[in-house]
């Protein structure tokens, strides 16, 4: 079975940091919980239709930005490529570029994922608060991540 997208998973979770964590997996937890089970509120057809559309946007974006990253030779790309995180991924000292990069493909992984959970919810018609969690969390989740990586970009062009 392929299992090589676990590198990916291990290479976000070993460059976060903890208040990275808070930001983008326990807050997006803690809105997608009190809206699926304290007001219990149900994602519809609707809802779910509008998350697919959004992910595939943003799928569309990350794709086009990895590939304008990994192929541009700007002079500050150049400098976070030297910019040392004080953290080793798989022997390598982790950059501000390659956590960057990492983010994009782990943003890419996990809106990939949303939009699979998405249409099986659609489509099997499992409309409860479970579901409704996974899929307000894992929407959450991205674009939390697509907030930092945006403003990781921000600070790499007007540091």
């Amino acid at each position: 079975m392929y299992r090589e997208f676990y590198w990916l998973i291990k290479a976000y979770f070993i460059s976060l940091t903890k208040r990275e964590l808070i930001y983008e997996i326990i807050i997006p937890a803690i809105i997608a919980g009190i809206i699926a089970f304290v007001l219990q509120c149900n994602i519809t057809d609707n809802i779910l239709s509008s998350i697919i559309s959004t992910m595939s946007i943003i799928l569309g974006f990350v794709i086009a930005t990895i590939t304008i990253l990994l192929t541009s030779s700007h002079k500050n790309l150049q400098e976070a490529k030297k910019f040392l995180l004080q953290k080793k991924i798989f022997g390598k000292e982790l950059t501000l570029f390659r956590k960057i990069l990492i983010l994009f493909f782990y943003i890419a992984f996990v809106a990939l994922l949303e939009l699979l959970i998405a249409f099986f919810t659609q489509y099997s018609g499992c409309f409860n608060k479970y579901t409704s969690f996974i899929n307000i969390f894992f929407t959450l989740h991205v674009i939390f991540l697509s907030i930092r990586n945006l403003t990781n970009l921000f600070f790499i062009e007007f540091k």
